[in-house]
């Protein structure tokens, strides 16, 4: 049986090295996210259990109610929390590599990768992993400002993953391909810019620009949920159970569909579908068509109970310039059915987001 180390350690050549060193042993390394307060990273650790722990200051701790884990995983990484309490997630160095090794299929093997984003998110870790896995050269930024992320092309980095709040820090011409994911990316987009889909689960993105991935399977089952299999899907949680039907496809909790050319096309988590005098709204929609319009930077659209419809259409809008209710209603109205129209819209400074860079769809309200 293999050690679980967890990491209390910023991303950093130190976390880096440190991940080098657990793996080189045969352990798990487990990524603690820096910006957990006390109890919530206390609860964490109790609820995952490692056997080992490793601070900034580079001291490592015997935990003696630790818990180890399988010969052969790599990585243990909590869900985002997004939609409940963080899950344990388990990757093996077999499904790290194979989620590597498509990603570069897909994007060539010439990289030099800038690792920008917390470790504690498969988003950010997976930067790491591929380049430990495949040899690739690494820059860590310091931080995730215009400057630190400029700095880094300047010492060679040409590839970057981040969340798309943050594509506007950046100077795009600067990479040769960018990855967004976490949050929705926007609708107009530099042509290097690469949209992702995938979760802590996936092991990163399997489908780039609805596309999927080499030896990515996807699926649409008979409720519009999008189901995945391939070689790069986690082993299991870390209490021992696993998502997989008998023939190893992970539903996703996402709902979805096919173009007519062949690209996926994500209508969001299925419990946050809006239903709403019988009428069933999905506010991935929604918000495409708010987006749609240059003044509108961000929105998120959520359903809000209501007395007469079961549920009421709100959103909340993070505008750019000048642009009332009125204009937004007659927007949707335009492209969408009524019943998508939103009955209550609020102007907002910014969206609440967990800290992997998605909207916090719990702390929506009007």
């Amino acid at each position: 049986m293999a050690n679980l180390v967890a990491l209390d350690v910023a991303l950093s050549a130190q976390f880096v090295d440190a991940v080098k060193e657990c793996w080189a042993d045969g352990d798990a390394v487990f990524p603690i996210d820096q910006r957990w307060p006390p109890a919530m990273r206390d609860r964490i650790l109790a609820d995952m259990r490692p056997t080992h722990l490793i601070r900034s200051d580079g001291s490592r701790i015997h935990l003696t109610d630790g818990r180890s884990t399988e010969d052969g995983d790599a990585l243990l990484i909590a869900t985002s929390g997004s939609t409940g309490s963080p899950k344990g997630v388990v990757h093996t160095f077999d499904s790290l590599h194979a989620s590597a090794n498509a990603c570069h299929q897909r994007i060539g093997f010439n990289a030099h990768w800038l690792a920008c984003l917390p470790p504690a998110h498969i988003g950010g870790f997976s930067v790491i992993a591929r380049s430990l896995m495949l040899g690739l050269p690494l820059t860590i930024a310091d931080g995730t400002t215009a400057e630190a992320i400029t700095d880094a092309t300047r010492v060679g980095a040409t590839h970057v993953s981040i969340v798309s709040t943050m594509l506007d820090r950046i100077d795009p011409s600067a990479f040769d391909s960018i990855l967004i994911g976490g949050a929705k990316p926007p609708e107009i987009r530099p042509a290097n810019a690469i949209t992702t889909y995938g979760s802590t689960e996936t092991g990163s993105g399997v489908a780039y620009d609805g596309r999927a991935l080499d030896g990515v399977e996807l699926r649409i089952g008979p409720s519009e949920e999008i189901l995945v299999r391939g070689p790069m899907l986690m082993r299991a949680y870390r209490d021992g159970t696993t998502p997989f039907d008998c023939e190893g496809w992970l539903d996703t909790g996402d709902a979805g569909m096919f173009t007519a050319e062949g690209n996926l096309r994500v209508h969001g988590r299925r419990t946050e579908m809006i239903i709403t005098g019988g009428e069933n709204v999905w506010p991935d929609a929604v918000e495409r068509v708010l987006l749609s319009d240059s003044r509108v930077r961000q929105c998120a659209v959520f359903g809000r109970s209501d007395k007469t419809w079961g549920h009421a259409v709100c959103a909340l809008v993070v505008s750019i310039s000048e642009i009332t209710e009125s204009e937004l209603r007659d927007i949707v109205a335009s492209q969408l059915p009524r019943y998508c129209v939103p009955k209550e819209i609020r102007f907002v400074n910014s969206l609440p987001q967990t800290p992997g860079g998605k909207v916090d769809r719990r702390a929506l309200s009007i």
